[in-house]
C-alpha cells in the first residue's frame, strides 16, 4: 500500500507541472498566450542570466527564453516569442522531459489526451509524434519522441556517423539517444503571423 502512495505522490510530481493551467486554451501553465518576454521573466523567476535569444534560427521576428533544468522531472522549458507591432509575443513552448522511457511517454500521452482530447500518430521504435487538437485551431498540443541511433567511443564522445564504427572498432559501441518533449502552440496567433507575411 506504501509502495502504491509512494508511485502515485511520483507520478504527481513528474507529470504536474504541464497540467497545472485551468484553462489551456488561454495559456500555458503561469502565462497567456501573448505574454510579454517581461511577463515570463516574472512568472518564471528567470534574471538576466537567462539570455533573450533574438533572431532565433535566423528569423528576425522570432526569439526564445531557455529555462533549464527546472525540476527532477522536466529539463527544459524553451518560450518562444513572435514580433507583433515592434513587441515580442508568447506563442509556443516547448516542454523537455528528463525521463524518456517508454512508460514515461504512456503517462504523458494518456494524461494529454484527458486534456486536450484524443491524440492521432504514433509512438513507436524510431519514435514519432502524436498531435492532440481538441482546441484546435486555437491551440495544438504535440507529444514528440525522437530516437536517435549513436555510436559511442571508448573515451565517451558520442558519434552518428557510420553505424559500421561499433562493429568494426574495437572499444567502440551502438547505443541510442531519446529527446521527448511537448511542444504547446497558440496556433491561431502563428496562422495569423505567417498569413501577414505572404499578404493575405
Amino acid at each position: 500500500m506504501k509502495k502504491m502512495v509512494l508511485v502515485a505522490i511520483i507520478g504527481l510530481l513528474v507529470y504536474g507541472q504541464a497540467f497545472s493551467q485551468s484553462e489551456p486554451i488561454m495559456g500555458y501553465d503561469k502565462v497567456k498566450w501573448g505574454a510579454s518576454v517581461l511577463d515570463v521573466r516574472k512568472a518564471y523567476n528567470l534574471g538576466n542570466s537567462v539570455v533573450l535569444e533574438e533572431n532565433y534560427e535566423k528569423n528576425s521576428d522570432i526569439a526564445s527564453l531557455i529555462q533549464r533544468n527546472v525540476s527532477e522531472s522536466i529539463a527544459g522549458r524553451q518560450f518562444i516569442f513572435n514580433k507583433y507591432k515592434g513587441n515580442y509575443q508568447l506563442y509556443r513552448v516547448f516542454v523537455a522531459y528528463f525521463d524518456t522511457s517508454n512508460s514515461t511517454v504512456q503517462n504523458l500521452r494518456n494524461l494529454l489526451s484527458g486534456r486536450f482530447g484524443d491524440g492521432s500518430g504514433s509512438l513507436g521504435n524510431k519514435g514519432g509524434t502524436v498531435a492532440f487538437k481538441k482546441y484546435s485551431p486555437e491551440l495544438d498540443v504535440e507529444l514528440n519522441l525522437i530516437i536517435d541511433h549513436v555510436i559511442y567511443a571508448p573515451n565517451g564522445t558520442i558519434y552518428t556517423g557510420d553505424p559500421a564504427i561499433a562493429f568494426t572498432t574495437p572499444g567502440y559501441t551502438m547505443g541510442e539517444q531519446r529527446f521527448l518533449r511537448v511542444i504547446y502552440t497558440w496556433t491561431r496567433f502563428r496562422n495569423e503571423y505567417q498569413a501577414r507575411g505572404i499578404g493575405l
